[in-house]
């Protein structure tokens, strides 16, 4: 069984997905955009690999510098964010603030 948090970066994908949808939509259409802080906020909050997904497949985004480098960056900090506090910095973490 899949733990909560797992669930809850499945969703947080989806909505990244979605929303990098819509605002491809909207600039085809001339609507009302998300604003790029708000799209780069979902790619932080855990959406990285959607956002990626979604700059590539959708092509949305892909000529800004600041995503074609920036959500890789974001996705690869997070990695390995993830890496070191799996393996090596929590136990150390917790055991040092003790």
């Amino acid at each position: 069984m899949l733990s909560t948090s797992v669930y809850v970066i499945l969703a947080l994908n989806a909505a990244t997905y979605l929303i990098y949808y819509y605002d491809k939509a909207a600039a085809r259409q001339g609507a009302w955009r998300i604003s790029e802080s708000t799209l780069f906020l979902l790619a932080i909050l855990g959406g990285a690999p959607a956002a990626i997904t979604a700059m590539l497949s959708l092509r949305h985004k892909t000529r800004k510098p600041s995503f074609r480098y920036g959500l890789p960056l974001i996705l690869a900090l997070q990695a390995f964010a993830f890496a070191y506090w799996r393996n090596a910095g929590a136990p150390n973490l917790i055991s040092e603030l003790s």
